[in-house]
């Protein structure tokens, strides 16, 4: 009979140390060769780099999808190899979005470079994944105006329109749970957009898109007061309203949604007033027209929204701001009376 004999890693430290070497050698090799043939990707999203988006974005209006990600982040890689290796998802974002992978180095490098770290301020990321969906018009604003591209007014119209269920569901919560709770729901789910933090799967991932794309399409409110063109200011027998808006802006959505979506206000207008409503563009990728720069300087508006009555024969009566739709009243009733 043969005899075999098995020696030790402790007799023979040596097979120890060779074993070693050649696994060393191995994962080497392998790093090399998927540095050479790395894997196909599933990736099915036609990611823009951050030097080509805004100027895609402002010449096709598209708003831009930020997705900030990091190397090192769990979510964030499930969520890239689930959600956006899916054709259906992926489609949605191609179709209605301009993509930014935005990937955070500062672990890895110490610190961001400068393009990253404006952008991560901009749409007030502390946390990965985030995904942000910007307007185009917003590009060059600031992280307020992008949070405020919808008030909770607007976002309670769209519910209205798309889900006319949604406030009886509230008012039902509300019994149970007192006035209090209905206002966090709807503040919980008016705060998702226009970012969405974490990643819950593909179709929390859907829902947010739909959301997102919903919001995007919703026509800034002009209300049923019969608006005029800008040519028609200063003429007729009646005063004109010059409403001086921007389309974005907590003060500006409250004024859309307040005084142009109020009966009162609107008849109050129409019967009184030659209303001319002159559309400001907010950011500074977006030039507005010199015509409502020139108007904006000869009544020396300070801030937008503001109103404007014009009179031949008196002084110009001028609101700055918007607080209420009582208060709006009141200065359009002192106006008429001083005509």
């Amino acid at each position: 009979m043969v005899q075999t004999s098995f020696v030790s890693s402790k007799e023979d430290p040596k097979a120890l140390y060779i074993a070693a070497a050649v696994l060393v050698v191995l994962t080497i090799v392998a790093a090399t060769l998927e540095q050479m043939f790395p894997p196909p990707s599933t990736d099915l999203v036609k990611w823009r780099s951050i030097n080509e988006y805004q100027n895609e974005s402002e010449r096709t209006g598209k708003p831009v999808l930020f997705v900030f990600s990091a190397r090192w982040c769990g979510p964030c890689k499930k969520m890239e190899s689930e959600a956006f290796s899916d054709k259906k998802i992926a489609d949605g974002i191609n179709n209605t979005y301009i993509p930014v992978m935005v990937i955070d180095e500062s672990r890895e490098k110490g610190k961001n470079p400068p393009t990253i770290e404006k952008l991560q301020k901009l749409c007030d990321v502390d946390s990965f994944p985030t995904l942000v969906v910007v307007p185009s018009n917003l590009l060059d604003a600031t992280t307020k105006d992008i949070y405020s591209t919808g008030s909770k007014a607007e976002y309670e119209l769209v519910l209205k329109m798309l889900w006319p269920g949604y406030f009886e569901t509230a008012e039902e919560l509300s019994k149970s749970f007192g006035e209090r709770f209905q206002q966090e729901y709807l503040e919980y789910n008016h705060n998702r957009i226009p970012a969405r933090q974490g990643y819950g799967g593909k179709s929390d991932l859907e829902q947010y898109f739909w959301k997102c794309k919903i919001w995007h399409r919703t026509q800034l409110s002009r209300g049923k007061i019969a608006w005029q063109p800008m040519e028609t200011i200063g003429s007729g027998t009646k005063p004109t309203l010059i409403a001086l808006v921007e389309n974005c802006g907590y003060a500006s959505d409250r004024m859309r949604l307040g005084l142009f979506e109020s009966e009162d206000a609107n008849t109050l207008i129409n019967e009184n007033f030659n209303p001319v409503l002159l559309d400001f563009k907010r950011g500074k990728s977006e030039k507005n027209d010199p015509k409502l720069l020139a108007i904006k300087e000869k009544y020396k508006i300070k801030e937008l929204p503001a109103l404007v009555v014009v009179s031949p024969k008196k002084p110009p009566a001028v609101q700055d701001g918007f607080t209420s739709v009582q208060h709006t009243t009141q200065f359009l009733n002192r106006a008429l009376v001083s005509q």
